[in-house]
């Protein structure tokens, strides 16, 4: 050191001071960067493997649970237990079933699909040359049979080399009856790791590699599969078959390369699944690395060189060339925001830092054009929410915290400025009323009964208001277990609809309770009407039997038929009445058809004698001498609503009636019925009018024809009830054709009660005389009792009367009765209460007097009620007088 000029003490100090620590900062710096950039490398090599080795576990797993709940549907344990020959329809909902396991998208990589037994024998095969085929002791029937849950096993080779799915057949027992089997091909693997290329860096692909060594698939060199690669690739001496179950990645030093088709390769490796051994591995080429370093190295020689020969100014720029970029780059990644990113680090050399700024760079910009895209899909997403008014949530039921959008807390008035929150704290919002239905919806989701679940309930705000809302929610993701993890849901506001469904169901309560009152009022308006009917007719009646003049019978008879057409009014008022109720009920009985339409042409007949009209019948041949089942009352309503109708509006010409039968190719047979007119005819744009309620072609003061526009439109509902159909033809000035079919059966014709034949054998006028014989009169109205009264004197009865039920039960308690006549409603006891007290004295004599109910409630329902209670028969009001004594001939004369 004496010896040393100052220069060379300069010199060496300033080596020794500058160059040997920066030659060993240096050093020990590309050291650090060389293992940086290897393990970063190492590090995309393992992210790749892992993203690789991701996407196969859930195709997996994704096949796994498919099979695994398909093969709970019942078709496959039916499959499986029926006897041969099977079905095909089964066989194809099975093929169907077992198709819906893969995805749509994996369908062409499937080779084929099979059902077995409890044997291993296949019963079903997508692929017909292997049926009957047995696969037992093969792993993936053996251990699905033995363990009882769904497999999935990969074989690489031999003749059944492929990827096996299968799943449990259980019958309603829970006992295994067999599996449901899907193979793919290795082409699926082959497809899943190609797709992966590129993506830990240029150049860099994925191989699979099985437990034994054996290349499955290959991302970049197909000439690799099949090949045992264990010793000619160095994999660290081979899969190790005893490894763990937790699938930890591989990582190996700089030293750890292998060669495949003249070029070197560094490579990283992760377990693809539990228990089954099986990795993938990401692999790069080295070249790349060591061109980086031996830059470095170069670097290192030249800035080494460079301190010994300049001053402090060279090792002043020296430190700015190598120390400015690294603080820029550290600077950039320490300040680097998703929301304010920097510009960007800039490049000054090619070295490690040039390409650790050029890779911040590029990751920079990755992050910020996916930033980007995530804050647009974000944006999309929450104009979506916004736009429909829903609140979203997020479960997770391994954490269960809930993740609550803004709309949610708004919906219901949450002051929670967190977005995600325990679920716990969420559910005191249910109302208590509707909590146990919700929980045991979403409980059924979490033990994984049903995917999704949906629920209109209540919620009680803070305040106390109540609102209803729907709430809707999914699984979205599943455990290793197959259990849900994660739940996506909404809730919607549907409190005005509710309200709207409260309000109208209030006001359909209101129309339907004013409608009851309607048809309560229509009921009384009958009885009310019906009776002063009943005397106005009945004592015309009489008037008509007495010894009167010309003059006087004409007026008479002018009298009843203004009181008879006034009745069809009011009965057509009722049954329109009844139909729009809903309460028209259509009786079907056994009856000749003969009598039926010889009644129809009795009446039908004078409706065309005074007008000098032709009335033509025609029935088909095979319609007579037969009974059928029907309901008479009402085909004689719509047939009389017609024909009178004809007669209306035809001034000359003829009316036709035809009826003929019909096939339908229904067990019933149809009748057809045409009636015809040469009338004034409909013009065509009114011709869908007719049947409208109320509706008559002619309004106006001076129109010709009468009527209340009731008629066709009960005529149209009576064909409806009747399960038929009704159509017209018009043409104005021409005439109309009104067609309609009903369905009838043949019936055989019953014998006639003897007493009936002889009734109706017997003109009235031939009937015996009742003197001797003693009858009561029940009936609160004066007018009908005393019509009924003298009714009865003209064939001799000795006739006692009664205002109400109770004097009824006394006059019968006192007096020796032979016939009853009894009203129904009365006051004080009615007639049904009447009617039973008397039947309980006539039990305790053995005697049975006859009772024949006359009121204004005569329907088909009322008949029956009066009989329940011991009425022997019922006659309506206005009474008929041919069928009151034929009625009363029938049981004085037993």
């Amino acid at each position: 050191m004496k010896n040393l000029s100052i220069k060379q003490k300069l010199l060496l100090a300033f080596f020794l001071i500058s160059f040997v620590p920066f030659f060993v900062i240096s050093h020990l710096n590309i050291a650090a960067v060389k293992k940086s950039l290897f393990n970063s490398e190492i590090q995309k090599l393992l992210a790749g493997a892992n993203l690789t080795a991701e996407k196969i576990n859930s195709f997996i797993t994704t096949n796994t649970n498919s099979i695994s709940r398909e093969a709970q549907f019942p078709t496959y344990a039916a499959f499986i237990e029926a006897n041969t020959p099977r079905s095909k329809e089964l066989l194809k909902h099975a093929a169907m079933l077992v198709k819906l396991c893969c995805r749509k998208q994996y369908e062409i990589y499937i080779q084929y699909y099979f059902i077995t037994g409890i044997s291993g024998e296949v019963l079903f095969s997508s692929d017909p040359s292997i049926e009957g085929t047995s696969f037992a002791g093969h792993s993936f029937i053996a251990d699905v049979f033995k363990s009882g849950v769904p497999q999935s096993i990969l074989y690489s080779k031999g003749p059944l080399a492929g990827i096996y799915f299968s799943a449990p057949v259980k019958n309603e027992k829970n006992d295994i009856i067999g599996l449901v089997c899907i193979k793919y091909n290795f082409s699926i693997l082959q497809h899943m790791v190609s797709n992966c290329n590129d993506i830990a860096g240029e150049e860099s692909f994925a191989v699979l590699i099985d437990k034994d060594g054996i290349c499955v698939a290959s991302g970049k060199y197909p000439d690799l599969i099949g090949k045992n690669l264990e010793g000619t690739l160095k994999i660290n001496g081979g899969i190790n078959k005893n490894e763990s179950e937790t699938g930890a990645g591989i990582i190996y030093n700089e030293n750890d390369i292998y060669k495949i088709n003249d070029e070197y390769y560094h490579y990283a490796g992760d377990m693809l699944i539990k228990n089954k051994y099986s990795k993938v591995f990401f692999l790069q080429p080295a070249g790349k690395f060591y061109k980086i370093v031996g830059k470095q190295l170069d670097i290192i020689l030249f800035f080494s060189l460079l301190v010994l020969i300049v001053s402090f100014g060279g090792g002043w720029f020296i430190w700015k060339k190598l120390v400015d970029p690294i603080e820029n780059l550290t600077k950039a990644v320490k300040n680097f925001s998703l929301d304010s990113p920097e510009p960007g680090v800039k490049i000054i050399s090619n070295d490690e830092i040039g390409t650790l700024a050029a890779s911040f760079n590029q990751m920079s910009e990755r992050l910020k054009a996916a930033h980007e895209k995530l804050k647009e899909s974000e944006k999309k997403w929450e104009f979506a929410i916004i736009g429909s008014g829903d609140g979203v949530w997020d479960w997770n039921v391994k954490t269960n915290k809930i993740f609550l959008s803004k709309r949610w807390k708004e919906m219901f008035k949450i002051d929670i400025e967190e977005d995600i929150v325990d679920a716990s704290s969420v559910s005191f919002f249910m109302h208590p009323d509707d909590k146990s239905e919700m929980w045991e919806k979403i409980n059924a989701c979490v033990k994984g009964e049903i995917e999704s679940f949906s629920s209109e309930h209540r919620v009680l705000l803070k305040d106390g208001s109540i609102r209803w809302t729907l709430a809707r929610g999914r699984t979205v993701s599943y455990g290793e277990d197959g259990m849900p993890l994660r739940f996506i849901g909404t809730n919607t506001d549907i409190t005005a609809r509710k309200e709207a469904e409260e309000n109208y169901k209030k006001a359909r309560d209101l129309a339907q309770k004013a409608n009851e009152l309607k048809t309560q009022f229509l009921a009384n308006m009958s009885h009310e009407i019906r009776t002063p009917m009943n005397g106005i007719i009945g004592f015309t009646k009489l008037l008509l039997m007495s010894d009167l003049k010309t003059d006087q019978k004409e007026h008479i008879n002018i009298i009843k038929m203004s009181s008879e057409h006034l009745l069809n009014i009011i009965n057509d008022i009722l049954d329109f009445s009844k139909l729009e109720a809903g309460k028209f009920k259509i009786v079907n009985e056994s009856f000749s058809f003969d009598e039926f339409i010889s009644k129809v042409n009795d009446f039908a007949r004078p409706l065309f004698f005074n007008k000098n009209i032709e009335f033509n019948l025609s029935v088909a041949a095979e319609l007579k001498n037969i009974n059928i089942v029907a309901d008479p009352l009402r085909l004689n309503q719509i047939l009389i609503n017609l024909i009178s109708n004809a007669a209306k509006f035809t001034e000359r010409g003829s009316v036709s009636l035809c009826v003929e039968k019909i096939q339908s190719g229904d067990p019933d047979e149809k009748l057809k019925f045409v009636i015809s007119d040469t009338g004034i005819g409909i013009e065509a744009a009114k011709v869908n009018e007719i049947f409208n309620a109320f509706h008559q072609l002619d309004g106006s003061y001076t129109k010709k024809f009468s009527g209340t526009g009731l008629g066709l439109a009960i005529v149209k509902e009576l064909v409806g009830l009747m399960r038929g159909e009704i159509r017209v033809e018009s043409e104005l000035d021409r005439g109309s054709v009104f067609t309609f079919e009903i369905p009838f059966s043949p019936h055989s014709r019953p014998k006639e009660d003897k007493l009936y034949q002889d009734a109706r054998s017997r003109p009235l006028e031939a009937a015996r005389s009742y003197n001797g014989l003693k009858a009561l009169v029940a009936d609160d109205d004066g007018t009908s009792r005393l019509l009924i009264k003298t009714l009865l004197e003209t064939r001799g009865f000795d006739v006692m009367t009664a205002e109400n039920g109770r004097e009824a039960v006394e006059r019968f308690e006192n007096e020796k009765i032979d016939l009853i006549i009894m009203d129904i409603q009365m006051p004080e006891l009615d007639g049904v209460g009447a009617i039973k007290a008397i039947r309980r004295k006539d039990a305790a004599t053995g005697k049975k007097t006859p009772i024949i109910v006359a009121s204004a409630y005569a329907g088909k329902d009322e008949q029956q009620s009066f009989a329940d209670c011991g009425a022997d028969e019922c006659v309506s009001k206005p009474i008929e007088f041919d069928n009151f004594w034929a009625h009363v001939k029938v049981h004085i004369d037993k």
